[in-house]
């Protein structure tokens, strides 16, 4: 009988050790990799798929992980809510520029591209024969995206220097329509406006770059108003059709009524741009992820958690102090707007490097660049040591090394170098 024995204590000692690896083994699975995250560049003079096509080589040498570019005007540019721009292209134009997407270029290196469209309006929200131009042209934007084989559409909602459609006040019928009533229409035309995306490119990941970011105190239109900050519903309420994103709330409900499973949306946060501090950062994370719920139907409270990222934006031209006339012209802080001219060359930097640093350490997946005064891709108007800049704060975050420095005192000081400036123009 022992020698049946044997065999059994054996077996299960076997068991026990391959069982104990098994075990081990998972154990040491347990730390994951991050997910990566991405350096996007947009500017003021994009580049269109025919110059990506024709330099993509020099393009990938820059530290970048993607581009948002545009279409030519000879398509409206992307402009999809200029419904009498649209009426004027030809079918051929269509076409060709269909031709032209087909050629672009994949990239190992830019594999996070985006294809912008603009909010600059020649509509009416109420007008459905306007909005059967708007739709057209968005499924045309979004199929030109989906055969370029990018990651998505770039919405930028700001209306530069056309009439706003966010603002209710300006509205051609603001004085015999309620709220309630632009509520409801801006909400189901921004479930239409996702419905046309989708339609031709489903899996699309929306870039917004504005969106409920733009109600958080910090967002540089928010300066004569904290609606979120508001202690009961009551005051919110009364409060939210005079902002100047106003409308931005209920066509953000409508996108999330109707965005598919597979596809997401990144809240690009565009007012990162003014940050002066790590703490910015994370304080805006925790508003437009918890404290802009109060903005978000409860039926779509659950996609706006899930489907809706977080990402932050970076400004070349904020660090050298190029908005001054637009900041006082809006009525923002003449102060803040004036840091970038009394800075030194190396503080713009560092200012830059943190910035991005903690947009990085921040965001979810993505932080885009912007710039006006400069082009990138062709190296003109570009500072000294912006790109560089760029490299050493990516390296940093992805190397998981601390930034090593703090601001606080390089902003306090400007701020104070600004009044001066100010006092001295008073005079």
């Amino acid at each position: 009988m022992k020698h049946l024995k044997t065999p059994s204590v054996a077996l299960f000692f076997s068991l026990f050790i391959c069982s104990f690896l098994l075990n081990f083994k998972m154990a040491a699975q347990g730390i994951y990799q991050l997910p990566k995250k991405k350096v996007i560049e947009f500017a003021m003079n994009a580049p269109t798929p025919t110059y990506i096509i024709n330099n993509i080589q020099s393009m990938e040498k820059l530290p970048f992980d993607g581009v948002i570019f545009e279409l030519p005007q000879s398509v409206v540019g992307g402009n999809v809510f200029d419904v009498k721009g649209w009426q004027k292209v030809s079918k051929e134009a269509l076409e060709k520029q269909l031709d032209t997407m087909r050629m672009m270029p994949t990239s190992s290196k830019l594999t996070d591209n985006f294809l912008a469209i603009f909010g600059a309006s020649s509509m009416d929200w109420f007008s459905d024969s306007d909005w059967k131009l708007v739709i057209e042209q968005i499924r045309y934007c979004a199929k030109a995206a989906k055969i370029a084989k990018i990651k998505g559409i770039c919405w930028d909602a700001e209306p530069y220097y056309s009439y706003s459609p966010w603002l209710v006040k300006v509205q051609p019928d603001a004085a015999s329509r309620s709220y309630a009533q632009y509520y409801d229409k801006v909400r189901q035309r921004g479930k239409e406006f996702v419905e046309a995306i989708q339609a031709e490119f489903s899996e699309a990941v929306i870039f917004s770059l504005r969106q409920l970011s733009d109600l958080s105190s910090k967002a540089s239109f928010a300066t004569h108003y904290n609606l979120l900050a508001a202690k009961d519903n009551k005051s919110k309420q009364d409060t939210l059709p005079f902002i100047h994103w106003s409308l931005v709330v209920p066509f953000t409900n409508g996108l999330l009524d109707a965005i598919l499973p597979e596809a997401k949306c990144i809240d690009a946060n565009e007012d990162a741009y003014y940050y002066t501090s790590a703490e910015d950062f994370y304080y805006s994370s925790h508003v437009i992820k918890k404290e802009a719920l109060c903005l978000v139907a409860p039926e779509n409270r659950v996609k706006y958690q899930s489907q809706v990222s977080l990402g932050h934006a970076v400004a070349f031209d904020w660090y050298l102090g190029y908005w001054v006339e637009a900041f006082d012209k809006f009525g923002f802080s003449p102060v803040q707007s004036r840091m970038g001219l009394v800075m030194t060359d190396a503080e713009r930097l560092k200012y830059l490097q943190h910035n991005l640093y903690y947009a990085l350490k921040s965001s979810d997946e993505y932080v885009w660049i912007w710039s006006e005064e400069m082009s990138l891709w062709e190296n003109k108007n570009v500072p000294s040591g912006f790109i560089d800049a760029i490299t050493v704060a990516k390296n940093k975050y992805e190397n998981g090394e601390p930034l090593g420095y703090s601001i606080t005192s390089l902003i306090n000081n400007s701020q104070q170098k600004a009044k001066q400036l100010l006092k001295k123009k008073k005079k």
